[in-house]
This record gives C-alpha cells, sequence and structure tokens, in this order.
C-alpha cells in the first residue's frame, strides 16, 4: 500500500514538472491574438426577475 502512494505520488510530481518544463510554443499558437484587426468580444448578460431591480413595489 505505501509502495503504491510512493509511486502515484513520484506519478504525479513528474507529471507536473513536465507541464511546467515542457515546450510551450504549441500552447502559444492556440491563443488567439487581441488588437485592433481581432478585437476580443465579451458578453455580459443580466438576469433579474424584474424590469427595474432598485423599483420597491
Amino acid at each position: 500500500m505505501k509502495i503504491n502512494r510512493i509511486l502515484f505520488l513520484l506519478t504525479v510530481i513528474i507529471a507536473c514538472f513536465q507541464n511546467f518544463t515542457g515546450d510551450n510554443s504549441a500552447q502559444a499558437q492556440e491563443r488567439r491574438p487581441i488588437d485592433s484587426e481581432h478585437p476580443l468580444w465579451l458578453v455580459h448578460i443580466d438576469v433579474w426577475k424584474k424590469a427595474d431591480p432598485h423599483e420597491d413595489n
């Protein structure tokens, strides 16, 4: 049981180490550039139960 736990922790540590030290060029290419030709559109939708939430009834 103790060996399985040690092997599991060692695998997790190695996986994390490879993730942080690996070649990130593939991840960087997936990112979309944001500039005047490629704007970022953010949509925010508010939902209320009534039209004016500040109105007291």
